[in-house]
């Protein structure tokens, strides 16, 4: 299970590498699940990676929280649909419209269901 959980992480975390770049595409879920396969496959790709300057934060706080809190829910949802926004507006095509709006969607409910949401009294 190890390769391949390794090999999840590194997946993961290119596609979260990608979503920083690209609007719409949701970058924190990416890498939580890159931190949770690493964490169970190379603990040094873990270390890694929950020090690094770009994603170490959110993985150190989600790991202590056991989830995130309402307010860093609602950020990065606001985040991603203004980014989803700006990126209708300046390519408005029909399926680039939906594609978009249906990542978004999906980001949504990853962050709104499926990641936890931590106690109020543990907001940074």
């Amino acid at each position: 299970m190890k390769p391949l959980f390794l090999i999840l992480g590194a997946f993961f975390i290119g596609v979260g590498f990608i979503g920083v770049f690209v609007p719409g595409l949701p970058t924190t879920p990416f890498v939580l699940l890159a931190s949770f396969f690493f964490l169970k496959s190379n603990k040094r790709l873990y270390s890694n990676l929950s020090k690094s300057r770009l994603f170490g934060k959110f993985i150190r706080e989600f790991h202590e929280n056991r989830g995130m809190t309402v307010r860093q829910k609602l950020t990065a949802i606001a985040i991603m649909w203004c980014m989803i926004g700006i990126s209708i507006y300046i390519k408005s095509t029909v399926w680039f419209s939906l594609l978009l709006i249906s990542v978004g969607i999906l980001g949504t409910l990853v962050m709104g269901i499926i990641i936890k949401t931590a106690a109020k009294g543990k907001e940074p």
